[in-house]
């Protein structure tokens, strides 16, 4: 439990499935690189370590999420949507030619059931009450996202887990 709380203090990260297919042990397998979604060059860095340590990208789980508090409004639109949205768009296209020399690639978006378009318009939500305007809006075009890439002609990997 230990390792998986550590996994999600990062807002991307990357596993290296081919390790684990090679050992069975999967504590060879799991290669952890931290990224600022919202920095070009740290997505760019990132790119290029894996590549040059593992030549592809078996699993992408992208796990970035803020809630911003930011005034005014716009900028705490710009804020959440940057590392919630626009982000994880960005790092994916960055990483879709190592995802495609996988033999198995997947990407896993880790969004909120607050972005459900549906259980928002639920008077009876038990989350119904919470301000979070950009969170809302931000989770919602993620999962729009998951969908896009699912459909596009050019998919980045074989799977999106959602």
């Amino acid at each position: 439990m230990g390792l998986l709380r550590k996994l999600f203090d990062y807002s991307a990260i990357f596993y290296s499935v081919t390790g684990l297919l090679r050992t069975g042990n999967p504590l060879s397998a799991i290669s952890l690189v931290q990224l600022d979604v919202t920095s070009g060059a740290s997505i760019h860095s990132a790119v290029l370590h894996i590549a040059e340590n593992h030549g592809c990208l078996d699993v992408l789980i992208s796990n970035a999420g803020i809630t911003s508090t930011a005034e005014p409004l716009l900028n705490q639109l710009h804020q959440t949507f940057d590392t919630n949205t626009f982000g994880p768009a960005v790092l994916i296209a960055a990483m879709t030619p190592l995802l495609q020399k996988s033999q198995g690639s997947r990407i896993i978006f880790v969004s909120s059931e607050l972005g459900s378009i549906e259980r928002r318009t639920d008077r009876n939500y038990m989350f119904d009450a919470i301000d979070a305007l950009a969170y809302y809006m931000s989770k919602a075009a993620l999962n729009m996202l998951a969908i896009c890439f699912a459909k596009s002609s050019e998919k980045p990997c074989k799977d999106l887990v959602l």
